[in-house]
């Protein structure tokens, strides 16, 4: 009798993990496939979001997506990309905005916060075969650039006051509203050109 009771005890234990084991997998199996289904997000960086497909969105379809890594910095609005798999470099016009009359050392600068970022970012073309021609003969994606931890890259020289809004070429004209009003809300946190000038400035008295 008592063979019978420990024997039974020992099933019942034995039951009870496996159908805990069952469960667990269960739980990862939906975890995993909810995480996979859902796209790149720019989080809570991103005040505009990003013009894909005339919308203005948070979470942009993969289907307009290409990882890549900045190579160089041409202005405030261009850049030259390479696809992080491999392939031809390519251009790529920030939307909505055009080059504030950047100095070379803030476009020095920019590369450089570039660099702090990550040179990995991802691009989002605005439409799947939007492009415009550019000084010098080239052709670009007009496409937002976002680096992986959310940052838009446009609203941030926007912010900076390096960019300025341009006609919303490919994408919804709503974001140009909303890109004004974030326009220069940074300007003068960085030691740019403008701003270096201010300490260097000597009374009448001092100067040679």
């Amino acid at each position: 009798m008592k063979k019978n009771i420990v024997l039974l005890v020992f099933v019942c234990v034995a039951l009870g993990f496996l159908c805990g084991s069952c469960t667990k997998d269960s739980n990862n199996k939906s975890g995993s496939s909810s995480s996979s289904s859902s796209g790149p997000q720019a989080s809570g960086s991103t005040k505009c979001g990003i013009p894909v497909n005339n919308e203005l969105t948070k979470k942009p379809s993969t289907d307009f997506l290409i990882n890549a890594t900045i190579d160089n910095v041409l202005s405030a609005e261009l850049f030259i990309l390479t696809p992080f798999e491999g392939g031809e470099e390519f251009l790529v016009k920030l939307p909505a905005v055009k080059d504030n009359n950047t100095s070379r050392s803030q476009r020095s600068y920019i590369y450089d916060m570039i660099r702090r970022s990550g040179t990995f970012v991802k691009v989002f073309k605005a439409q799947k075969d939007c492009v415009v021609q550019v000084p010098g003969g080239g052709r670009a994606y007009i496409a937002s650039i976002v680096f992986e931890d959310g940052t838009v890259l446009a609203e941030k020289l926007l912010k900076l006051d390096y960019l300025t809004t341009d006609e919303p070429t490919c994408v919804n004209e709503s974001i140009v509203s909303c890109y004004s009003s974030i326009k220069g809300t940074e300007f003068g946190t960085i030691a740019g050109d403008q701003v270096v000038s201010n300490f260097l400035w000597k009374p009448e008295a001092d100067k040679d």
